[in-house]
């Protein structure tokens, strides 16, 4: 499978609870590109081109910055193909984000590569979004379309659904090309999905990953505590404990701390290289247990 069946579905983060309904932007699709080399990435590259096309105001609903309504909301890049290939959430968290002097314009970067290297939206003239990664978890066969896509800056969402011309059908499992596909009825929507490697559901679970460490909330991670501390947020990823970062799929077994709260009930983790016996003590209202060699996994516990 070259493909890499990772299905990441994410819902609204706790902090979208100040941020307004979403408003649904229907656009003429340009180009869509879906590659999955035999080696190296996946990589998806999105165009849309229409003139009804607007952006937010700076601090409004619509402003994906930090300093946009209510944080900056929970911005992100979702495809979903058809005949099972994939129904993926990719994050744009709000510190990647920039507008121009005149706010015609927001732009996001990310030279980790780690979530999108670059998405713009630009007023009156287009949507576009490059991506190349793990992340990028479309496993492509003959009957990928159509493929939807909604682009989410803080409330506003910017769809395409790509029938339209097929250039390449993903029948080869490596290339999907299409072009000048119709506006869509609707945005694309969350949700559940199947796959013979994994099972995804519409409450997904988060990965903060920071210097040194990574952090796993049991059910959701909240983002503006992930990003205000440094930090990248990623829906259903593993908590890494050789090295300390969000990574999709089984992690490295490393120290480990185990935090299990008594009022209310939950459980975290936390893994990595910075991770000691030391700094894993109970208190407070939680119990603390510390695993020299463990993984912290999906549903928060470190697993020996």
């Amino acid at each position: 499978m070259r493909g890499r069946a990772v299905s990441v579905l994410l819902i609204a983060w706790a902090v979208l609870s100040v941020v307004p309904a979403r408003a649904d932007q229907l656009l003429i699709g340009k180009r869509l590109s879906i590659n999955n080399p035999p080696t190296g990435s996946n990589r998806v590259v999105h165009l849309a081109r229409d003139v009804s096309l607007t952006v937010g105001n700076a601090g409004g609903a619509g402003d994906p910055r930090c300093s946009g309504s209510g944080g900056g909301g929970a911005s992100s890049l979702h495809i979903v193909a058809s005949g099972g290939a994939g129904d993926v959430v990719i994050p744009l968290p709000c510190a990647g984000w920039s507008t121009n002097v005149t706010n015609t314009l927001y732009r996001y970067r990310d030279s980790s590569g780690q979530t999108c290297r670059l998405v713009i939206v630009k007023h009156h003239v287009f949507v576009k979004a490059v991506c190349s990664g793990p992340q990028v978890g479309i496993d492509l066969n003959g009957g990928t379309a159509p493929v939807g896509l909604a682009t989410t800056l803080n409330a506003e969402r910017y769809c395409t659904a790509f029938g339209g011309t097929i250039l390449h059908d993903g029948s080869d499992d490596r290339t999907f090309l299409a072009k000048d596909a119709p506006a869509p009825a609707a945005c694309p929507e969350t949700t559940t999905t199947t796959t013979s490697t994994s099972t995804s559901s519409t409450t997904p679970t988060y990965c903060c990953a920071l210097p040194g460490r990574c952090t796993f909330s049991s059910p959701d991670q909240n983002q503006f505590f992930c990003e205000s501390a440094g930090g990248t947020l990623y829906a259903n990823y593993e908590c890494d404990g050789g090295t300390g970062g969000c990574v999709a799929g089984s992690g490295v077994a490393g120290p480990c701390c185990q935090r299990d709260y008594i009022v209310p009930h939950s459980v975290s983790c936390e893994a990595g290289p910075s991770v000691t016996g030391a700094s894993c003590v109970s208190g407070g209202n939680w119990i603390a247990s510390f695993y020299p060699s463990a993984v912290c996994t999906t549903a928060g516990t470190c697993q020996p």
